[in-house]
């Protein structure tokens, strides 16, 4: 597939305008340690799964502001409208942004060893972010640079970002329970993860000012910004990357010599009235090797760039050439790296227990800018979530603000380790225009008792078991 550098440069915002979520709905389950860690590890911690063995999942998001199909033209309802449905484009804003995040989770465990909690995690992303791509450009990347409008005229591009990376981790955590008195509960947890990098790319433009004298000739007068990209293939990069939370519990009972999942506290866990918890996810950076390419735009002459729609390349390393001639930069230094951070981020939540196993949940996520370098701004979120969870079962219904402008409402079912759900439910089965879609769905096996626990039964007067399970140790 043959391609110029301007439409390389810009390929993500045209493939992958998509925003992310977080699969909110099994991420806040009490019931499912091996999905929660992800949005904060001390969750293993006082879990009431007592091991959680993950097989297989994965999560997809998509949706952006840019391309959107009419309603109507398909959804899980009606699959064959698929086949004949025509992308529309919204060319009425005035800026555009764009965000992917897929995670394919492989085999994860967790288990709790007394007031110990260990996990080993294995999974693969890839993600993409572009922002501060303006209506100008949005119209440059639908119908190139030789769209006939805008030929002649003077377009400034300033402060666009565009950054794609995809990996693979082997993650291991660690959570335990700090405090424990009267009725207050503290854990926390780690989760450091080596990061196996297969594909890193990276574009700023800090300034860009240029003019398209025709179909063939671009001049540029002012460029500002820096690149770089390698080529894909496993175990092409390598870092560390690591999370760390808290979690605080209000417990409806007294906790002083409680142990969870123990025989002494009837094999159970100890509910709590509200709990909080905060984290500090994706802490780290993955390191590309040769072969890749990376040089900064610090022209301050003006220069033309000739047939730039017909000058093609075959692979990244003539994409680079490309690039380089074309714009006259400098040769790249020996000594230069090419580094792209982890889609940082603050993620807190609280929950609160109505009774009945009815829980109300409050999730704000805040992604980290990264301004000055390579790197992921991951999406910020923010969600209300009712659910019901019992050991067997669970249901959510997240509503959510993605970048705190799009509101979206979700579902969640687990059907004791079989799990499904959404973030988005309308760009599924609703027939409104359909900006994007979102799903997840993970497979695995839970034990929620230890082995050879039993319920722990008192005797009736009559002598027959009443049932009733001892109450969280008070000591």
């Amino acid at each position: 597939m043959k391609c110029t550098a301007i439409t390389f440069l810009l390929f993500i915002s045209c493939a992958l305008s998509v925003f992310a979520q977080e699969s909110i709905g099994i991420g806040i389950s009490n019931y499912a340690p091996a999905n929660s860690l992800l949005l904060n590890p001390s969750s293993i911690s006082d879990s009431k799964a007592f091991m959680d063995i993950h097989l297989v999942g994965f999560s997809v998001f998509a949706r952006n502001n840019l391309v959107y199909l009419p309603g109507g033209q398909g959804s899980l309802l009606n699959p064959a409208g698929f086949q004949s449905a025509e992308p529309q484009y919204n060319l009425s804003r005035n800026s555009y942004s764009a965000y992917t995040d897929v995670l394919v989770q492989g085999p994860t465990i967790t288990a709790q060893v007394g007031n110990n909690a260990f996990g080993l995690y294995t999974g693969a992303r890839t993600m993409a972010d572009v922002r501060g791509i303006g209506n100008r450009m949005a119209t440059y990347v639908l119908e190139g640079f030789q769209y006939g409008p805008y030929i002649g005229e003077e377009t400034r591009i300033r402060n666009l970002r565009l950054t794609a990376l995809a990996w693979g981790e082997v993650g291991l955590s660690y959570g335990r329970i700090i405090k424990q008195q009267g009725r207050e509960m503290i854990s926390a947890g780690i989760h450091v993860k080596r990061l196996i990098g297969v594909a890193g790319a990276g574009f700023r433009l800090n300034d860009w000012n240029f003019t398209v004298q025709d179909s063939t000739n671009l001049t540029t007068h002012n460029i500002a910004g820096q690149y770089g990209f390698n080529e894909p293939a496993f175990n092409s990069g390598s870092g560390w990357g690591v999370d760390v939370g808290f979690t605080y519990k209000r417990t409806l009972e007294g906790v002083g010599g409680y142990v969870p999942h123990s025989k002494k506290n009837g094999c159970r866990t100890c509910d709590y009235k509200f709990k909080v918890s905060v984290a500090l996810l994706d802490i780290g950076r993955i390191k590309f090797k040769p072969e890749f390419y990376a040089n900064d735009f610090n022209e301050g002459e003006e220069y033309n760039w000739e047939n730039f729609e017909g000058e093609n390349s075959d692979d990244v390393n003539g994409i680079a050439n490309l690039i380089s001639d074309n714009f006259e930069l400098t040769e790249a230094s020996e000594k230069a790296k090419l580094r792209v951070v982890l889609p940082a981020a603050l993620s807190v939540q609280y929950d609160y227990n109505l009774g009945y196993n009815f829980y109300l949940n409050g999730s704000w996520v805040q992604g980290v800018p990264w301004k000055n370098s390579f790197g992921i701004q991951r999406a910020s979120s923010l969600a209300f979530t009712p659910r019901y969870e019992i050991k067997r079962f669970e249901a959510a219904v997240p509503i959510s603000l993605h970048e705190f402008r799009a509101p979206m409402i979700g579902a969640m079912l687990r059907l004791n380790s079989i799990i499904i759900g959404t973030d988005h439910l309308p760009g599924l089965i609703g027939n409104g225009d359909k900006y994007g879609a979102d799903i997840y769905f993970h497979f695995k096996y839970t034990l929620f008792r230890t082995w050879g626990c039993r319920k722990v039964k008192n005797k009736t007067r009559r002598g027959k078991p009443s049932g009733k399970i001892v109450p969280c140790a008070s000591w």
